[in-house]
């Protein structure tokens, strides 16, 4: 069985079929050279021209820069309240302070973060400031070596900051007084309410002479707890005193031997001393 198109040579035709067979033929052979050559210069072209799945990863990464600020911005603010919440939350716990105290200080950073006017980049710093402000605000102050203890600023930092966040939030709060520390720094050393009452005594006293008005309000509550303590034999260092106040170990020790010549006018009248001899003949 033959198929007709094969092209087997018709009796009817004769030898015209064959010269048609073969016109075909080149016809078909010029259009299979054509249809190479179209083949070849899509090639070229395709290797020419970018794809149009590159165009549009182009046309992405254009639209991705040109919100890229605003979406980062964002981020960067998001972080930043992060890392503030934590920050505040961890350094209050540190310094035995209420979770309330906390939102507080998460508030003040809220509120300093919308004033265009302050420039302070680094969020922890700034998060140590308005920790410091509530306490101050709240009326349960904590000094800034207490501060420096538990963060990583220096007490250069955390003043200035301090300063900052006053100006920022055009605010102010109280000055604080020996009164403010006497009553936790009594009860960090582990001592009764006797030697906290005449601490407070003593602190008054140092006060109402203006005996060391030119030194800070936690170095003269660390001198007067420290003479409550002796007074009570409660054999507490200098050392010990200024660990846990914060005060200057050298500036407490000045400051107490200056007050044993006041000791006298210091004391309660007729309060029986279980101190050293020498403080005790300075006092009768």
């Amino acid at each position: 069985m033959f198929h007709p198109d094969v092209g087997l040579p018709d009796p009817e035709k004769g030898q015209n079929t064959r010269a048609e067979i073969t016109g075909k033929s080149s016809e078909c052979e010029i259009s299979t050279e054509s249809k190479t050559e179209e083949c070849w210069a899509s090639d070229v072209n395709t290797q020419m021209m970018p794809l149009k799945s590159e165009y549009l990863i182009a046309e992405k990464e254009s639209v991705s820069l040109k919100y890229h600020n605003k979406i980062s911005s964002s981020s960067r603010q998001l972080l930043s309240e992060e890392t503030a919440f934590e920050y505040i939350t961890e350094i209050a716990n540190r310094l035995s302070l209420s979770a309330t105290m906390a939102d507080q200080a998460f508030t003040l950073f809220m509120q300093v973060c919308l004033k265009k006017t302050l420039n302070v980049t680094r969020t922890k710093i700034l998060a140590s400031a308005c920790l410091f402000t509530a306490c101050r605000k709240a009326g349960v102050p904590r000094s800034f070596k207490e501060f420096q203890n538990v963060s990583q600023f220096s007490l250069k930092q955390l003043g200035r900051s301090f300063k900052l966040v006053l100006k920022a939030l055009e605010t102010n709060v109280a000055s604080v007084s020996t009164e403010d520390y006497n009553s936790r720094f009594c009860s960090d050393l582990g001592l009764n309410k006797d030697v906290q009452r005449l601490a407070s005594y003593i602190a008054c006293r140092m006060m109402e002479l203006n005996l060391f008005s030119n030194r800070s309000p936690v170095t003269v509550s660390a001198a007067s707890i420290y003479m409550a303590s002796q007074a009570f034999a409660e054999n507490k260092s200098h050392s010990e005193v200024a660990r846990v106040t914060g005060a200057n170990t050298s500036n407490l020790k000045l400051v107490c031997k200056a007050a044993v010549s006041q000791a006298l006018e210091l004391f309660p009248p007729g309060f029986v001393f279980c101190i050293a001899d020498d403080m005790q003949q300075k006092s009768s």
